[in-house]
């Protein structure tokens, strides 16, 4: 009897723990703004012009963050100009650059209870690549109204053999047999936009952009409204108040990353498949 009151207490106090910070609490919500703003900070620091996009590729960056261990292990740059590869986006080479240096330990096989923080809503092949590798969250920066979505399309059933009946209350309706459901670990991956400020800003300077010069974002990405909104960011990060003591560690490490960037780039300019170019 005095073992199950023992077992019990514990169980109690760590689920408790557990419960403390809800995916949708205000804390979460607050380490979710400081790495977000990592994510923009590590693209602003790298800002490539239009006339030097060949020589690593586009504004777009990404930050790979392990809530089991609760930090970050691995932030990108987009490098497929660096490369000489159109695979080389910033989602995955931050999850290969995590697979190869094992930076989950030994055991660094998959990604699970890990989020990505990207700064651009993910491609069909980051997207494919995150539900793989079983990535449990993605928060992006900014839409991609013509190549969004991904994730969520992925978590569709495939259906065929659609008949349409006529009904007098709701109209037409489709009835369709369901081949094949969607993939188990498409169900498990949560993708959603950023709350921050700068995501509605870069959305809505978007939607301007394209009505006037046409829809090809990474071009957006590399002009100057972009830029003033991702130094904006930067700058937000360098001088940010955590409301909850619990973010003050993630937002220090988050600083710290800054550092690194500017002292020593390391992977972010090297090509993790093949060799390495030099410009």
């Amino acid at each position: 009897m005095l073992r199950f009151i023992f077992v019990l207490y514990f169980t109690v106090l760590a689920l408790g723990a557990r419960a403390e910070v809800p995916p949708n609490s205000p804390i979460q919500q607050e380490k979710d703004e400081i790495l977000m703003l990592l994510a923009y900070s590590v693209a602003y620091l790298g800002w490539v012009d239009p006339k030097d996009k060949p020589k690593r590729g586009y504004n777009i960056a990404a930050v790979l963050y392990d809530n089991t261990q609760e930090k970050i292990v691995g932030v990108q740059r987009n490098a497929v100009g660096l490369c000489r590869d159109k695979t080389q986006h910033a989602e995955v080479r931050l999850m290969q650059q995590c697979i190869h240096s094992k930076c989950r330990g030994k055991d660094t096989d998959y990604l699970g209870n890990a989020t990505i923080y990207s700064t651009l809503e993910p491609c069909m092949m980051c997207g494919g690549m995150m539900i793989f590798l079983g990535v449990s969250r993605v928060i992006y920066g900014q839409s991609d109204p013509d190549f969004g979505k991904n994730i969520e399309r992925l978590q569709q059933d495939f259906r065929s053999d659609c008949k349409y009946k006529a009904e007098s209350v709701i109209g037409i309706e489709r009835v369709c047999k369901i081949d094949v459901p969607a993939n188990y670990r498409s169900r498990k991956i949560i993708s959603e936009p950023s709350t921050l400020l700068q995501r509605a800003q870069l959305d809505g300077a978007f939607a301007s952009y394209r009505l006037i010069f046409g829809s090809i974002i990474t071009e957006f990405l590399m002009g100057d409204e972009a830029e003033n909104i991702y130094r904006v960011a930067h700058q937000r990060l360098l001088e940010y108040k955590p409301d909850y003591q619990e973010n003050s560690a993630v937002l220090l490490e988050s600083q710290m990353q800054l550092k690194k960037l500017k002292g020593n780039v390391g992977d972010l300019d090297r090509c993790l498949i093949g060799g390495q170019h030099k410009h």
